[in-house]
């Protein structure tokens, strides 16, 4: 059975994904906050570019941006885990569903095999 609840909550962040460039921030966040001028740079964009990036995926919720203690100007982006745990659910249960399909396929070929 389909979760709508769940399905509503991922579908920004697949389409926050489909970016090359946007995949590129998640990976590279993953090591840690990091600056946006660093983003861009490490992704080779501008950083208006980079700046539009980031502000799509703060908006689906998968980074979050902090203001530095040494430096108000600069800006800090974190990956947040918990869009990137709901998708990966999403995921598990249509593995899990194409798993049960391919056991009732194979149950049944077997069983058209034998007669």
């Amino acid at each position: 059975m389909v979760n709508h609840n769940l399905t509503n909550r991922i579908d920004p962040v697949f389409n926050a994904l489909a970016d090359p460039n946007r995949r590129r921030v998640v990976e590279l966040l993953m090591e840690g906050p990091t600056r946006a001028s660093t983003i861009a740079e490490h992704i080779g964009l501008a950083r208006n570019a980079a700046t539009r990036h980031l502000n799509l995926l703060r908006k689906t919720g998968l980074v979050s941006v902090h203001t530095s203690d040494s430096d108000a100007r600069a800006r800090i982006y974190q990956l947040e885990i918990e869009r990137v745990v709901a998708a990966r659910e999403w995921l598990q249960h249509v593995e899990a569903n194409w798993r049960h399909q391919l056991k009732r396929f194979k149950h049944f070929a077997e069983g058209a095999a034998d007669d």
